[in-house]
C-alpha cells in the first residue's frame, strides 16, 4: 500500500517550501525524473525511491505542520517502510498488532469479549 495521492502531497510540500523539482529531488536523494513521475501518478512499485519519498512526505508533514495523509495511511506507510515481503516479518508485524489489540481491549475493560 502506498501513500495516498502522492502528486497532491508532493505539490503541497513544494508549494509550502517554495521549491522546484530539481531541489525536491536533491532533498529526497532521487532523480528529477523520478520526482516528475511521482508528481504525475501514484507509485507503481515499492522500490528505494518509494521508501525515500514516503519518508520525505511524512518528515515534511510533521515539520511543516501539514496534514497530508490520514492516520491509517501513516500506519500503512510505516509498515511498508520495514516490511521486506518476507512471511516471517509479516507474521511478526501481525503479532505486534494483535498484542496491541489485546492491550487496547484490556485497557477498555473488554479483555473477556
Amino acid at each position: 500500500m502506498q501513500e495516498k495521492n502522492w502528486p497532491a502531497q508532493l505539490h503541497a510540500i513544494m508549494d509550502t517550501k517554495g521549491i522546484n523539482q530539481p531541489k525536491l529531488a536533491k532533498e529526497v536523494g532521487i532523480s528529477q525524473s523520478t520526482v516528475s513521475r511521482a508528481l504525475r501518478e501514484e507509485p507503481k512499485r515499492l522500490g528505494e525511491a518509494h521508501v525515500k519519498l514516503s519518508a520525505y512526505i511524512r518528515k515534511n508533514e510533521r515539520e511543516l505542520g501539514l496534514r497530508l495523509s490520514s492516520p491509517r495511511d501513516k500506519v500503512i506507510a510505516t509498515i511498508d517502510n520495514v516490511w521486506d515481503n518476507a512471511d516471517t516479518l509479516a507474521d511478526a508485524i501481525a503479532r505486534v498488532i494483535k498484542a496491541l489489540e489485546y492491550l487496547l481491549l484490556q485497557s477498555r475493560g473488554k479483555e473477556n469479549e
